[in-house]
C-alpha cells in the first residue's frame, strides 16, 4: 500500500495577477520605445523603475499562470 501526499498545493489561475503582470511588463517596454522614436534621452532616474516593472510583471505572469 502506497500514501501519497501532495506538500505542494495547487493555486488557481489568476486573471488579474496575470493582466498586472502584462500592464507591468508592457510599460517599460511602450516607454523604451516612445523614447527611441522621438530621439529623447532616457533619464537615468527612470532605469531602476523600469527595471523593477520589468521584473515584477514577469512575478506576475508567473505567479497568474498557477
Amino acid at each position: 500500500m502506497e500514501l501519497k501526499i501532495d506538500l505542494l498545493p495547487k493555486r488557481k489561475r489568476s486573471n488579474f495577477t496575470l493582466i498586472m503582470g502584462l500592464i507591468s511588463i508592457a510599460f517599460p517596454i511602450i516607454y523604451y520605445i516612445s523614447s527611441k522614436l522621438e530621439d529623447k534621452e532616457m533619464s537615468g532616474s527612470f532605469l531602476p523603475m523600469m527595471v523593477y516593472l520589468g521584473l515584477n510583471g514577469l512575478n506576475g505572469i508567473v505567479g497568474g499562470l498557477g
